[in-house]
């Protein structure tokens, strides 16, 4: 009896900090929550109310879009900036 609750207590777990079906991460990856950013987000709303976890986690998913946004952003200049010296290095060099 106590295998079979312990049992069902590992899958349960499993199951409520599996990570979200593959295509929801190919649509939008900025939208994409880690398993760590899922349970940071349970400890840190352990014991509110509805609303206040509702806030609290709304503040956080958009605090973490806007860094993975920024990320995001600075990567792709990056890149530009990389593009734009390799077409000035083969324009000089003609």
């Amino acid at each position: 009896m106590k295998k079979i609750i312990c049992l069902i207590l590992l899958i349960s777990v499993a199951v409520f900090f599996a990570e979200r079906p593959a295509f929801a991460a190919k649509e939008n990856p900025l939208m994409k929550d880690s398993l760590m950013d899922r349970i940071s987000d349970w400890f840190a709303t352990r014991g509110m109310s509805k609303e206040e976890k509702d806030q609290v986690l709304l503040q956080r998913k958009t605090a973490r879009i806007y860094k993975r946004t920024e990320k995001q952003m600075d990567k792709k200049a990056k890149e530009m900036e990389k593009s734009f010296r390799d077409f000035q290095k083969t324009l000089s060099g003609q």
